[in-house]
């Protein structure tokens, strides 16, 4: 009996490392930020709470998440005097509905992976550096001149500027070509891979709670046999 009061001890620890474990990792979109970040040069330090000791981004400068499932749903950071580029990683954030990063001093291309954003219903990179012909597909293909002005290197139909490697506005957009487009319906292999992070843990942990059940149930038949046959010994005429 003592060996059962045992077992049961050691999956009680097992199961509070393992919660406490799941409950102190970051989240995949806090990650995804994390990426986000590094292609930013943050001047003012004001990103400086983003950080991976934080078990959810939500209380992020600049961030808001959706009550119900702590899902980041908004980037709200203009007029900031960040520099640097545009992360592709930003398509991490499948939940994502507004993204603003007007006024700043962003250069480089807007990533063909930012098509992939179907919630997005507020888009504004406006009075930044950016160059470039803008994906005119998929989550993009929905905001115009406003999105984008005051960037004078940009080119596309939103900003009703013809990019140069054509003698008009391009029939199909280079940056992603349609195969693309279909594979950005797809779930992204970093979405895909954010999941295992949060499910691998918890499954371990029900495997071992059921491979600790299983042990105890041994245990107990083995206890009873011995106690049955212990019994069968005394109860034998001598």
């Amino acid at each position: 009996m003592k060996m059962g009061v045992s077992v049961l001890v050691f999956l009680a620890a097992l199961a509070t490392t393992l919660l406490r474990y799941c409950s102190l990792a970051l989240t995949p979109d806090g990650d995804a930020l994390l990426e986000v970040k590094t292609s930013l040069n943050d001047t003012n330090n004001l990103l400086s709470n983003w950080n991976d000791s934080d078990e959810s981004p939500c209380k992020w400068t600049g961030i808001t998440c959706s009550p119900q499932d702590q899902r980041v749903v908004s980037i709200d950071l203009p007029h900031k005097q960040l520099e640097g580029t545009l992360s592709p990683n930003i398509s991490k954030l499948d939940r994502l509905q507004r993204l603003d990063l007007s006024r700043n001093n962003l250069r480089g291309v807007i990533p063909s992976s930012l098509v992939r954003l179907w919630h997005l219903t507020h888009l504004n990179l406006s009075a930044n550096s950016l160059s470039g012909e803008i994906p005119k597909i998929g989550a993009l293909s929905k905001f115009g001149f406003m999105s984008y002005n005051g960037n004078s290197e940009l080119c596309g139909l939103q900003v009703n500027n013809p990019c140069g490697n054509s003698l008009g506005f391009p029939a199909e957009d280079p940056i992603m070509s349609s195969s693309d487009f279909i594979n950005s319906t797809m779930p992204s292999s970093d979405f895909i891979k954010g999941l295992v992070t949060e499910v691998l843990p918890m499954l371990g942990f029900f495997v071992m709670f059921l491979l600790g059940l299983l042990g105890i149930w041994k245990l107990t038949k083995m206890v009873k046999s011995y106690k049955e046959a212990k019994k069968q010994v005394h109860q034998e005429p001598g």
